[in-house]
């Protein structure tokens, strides 16, 4: 990034517009981050990646499902709205993996 009283304006937006864009999993080229133009191939596919550090043959934790006071439960629903609509989750139906939400008030 470009900074200072010397900077010019086209310099600042080259320097923003020095990224690409990379799909996270090969089956979901819908699903893309912006990463720097400058990183390597070996750099890409290490941010790309992802593994659960699992055992085999060990079972998942299943946590029984817990009711939410009416309030946080909208609460809840909105957010998850709109990491849907923005493609950032989808639904799905592993209910073996169960974890609830946590509510997490801002500052």
């Amino acid at each position: 990034m470009v900074s200072g009283p010397e900077a010019r304006h086209s310099d600042i937006i080259q320097a923003a517009e020095e990224r690409i864009k990379v799909a996270i999993h090969p089956e979901h080229l819908e699903q893309t981050i912006a990463i720097g133009s400058t990183l390597t191939e070996e750099g890409r596919k290490a941010l790309s990646e992802h593994k659960l550090n699992v055992r085999e043959g060990c079972s998942p934790v299943r946590q029984k499902k817990r009711s939410q006071a009416p309030e946080r439960n909208k609460s809840i629903q909105e957010d998850v709205e709109k990491l849907v609509d923005a493609g950032i989750m989808k639904e799905v139906h592993y209910h073996s993996w169960l974890s609830n939400p946590g509510m997490v008030k801002k500052t």
